[in-house]
C-alpha cells in the first residue's frame, strides 16, 4: 500500500475511497463510511450512463492514484539526475505527473 502522505497538506478527503451500487448509479464514499442506499454524505454520485461503472471506479481511486503519481515523482527525483537525451520518456512521464497532480491538489 503507497502512503498517503505527502509534504503537501491534501485538500480532498482522505482516500481510499469506495464505490457502492445503488439500482443503476454508483455512489463513492470514504472508506469507513457504512454503504448505504442515497447515503447524503456519498463524495459523489455517478448516473447511469454507457459507462458508469468505470466511471465510478476511476473517481474511487484517485486518492490511491494521486499517492502513486506522488510516490513515483518522489522515487524518480530521488538522487538521479536526468539527462534529457537518455531519459527523455521519464522527464515527460514526470512533467505529465506533475501536472496529475498540479490538477487534483486545485494548483493547475
Amino acid at each position: 500500500m503507497i502512503s498517503t502522505n505527502s509534504s503537501t497538506q491534501t485538500q480532498h478527503t482522505p482516500g481510499p475511497w469506495t464505490m457502492c451500487k445503488y439500482g443503476d448509479e454508483f455512489g463513492i464514499y470514504a472508506e469507513g463510511d457504512p454503504c448505504a442506499p442515497r447515503r447524503s454524505n456519498d463524495l459523489a454520485l455517478v448516473r447511469l450512463s454507457d459507462n458508469t461503472e468505470a466511471d465510478a471506479r476511476l473517481i474511487a481511486s484517485a486518492p490511491a492514484l494521486l499517492a502513486a503519481l506522488e510516490a513515483l515523482r518522489r522515487e524518480l527525483r530521488a538522487g538521479v539526475r536526468l539527462n534529457v537525451k537518455k531519459h527523455f520518456s521519464l522527464m515527460v512521464a514526470d512533467a505529465a505527473a506533475g501536472t496529475a497532480i498540479r490538477g487534483a491538489r486545485g494548483d493547475a
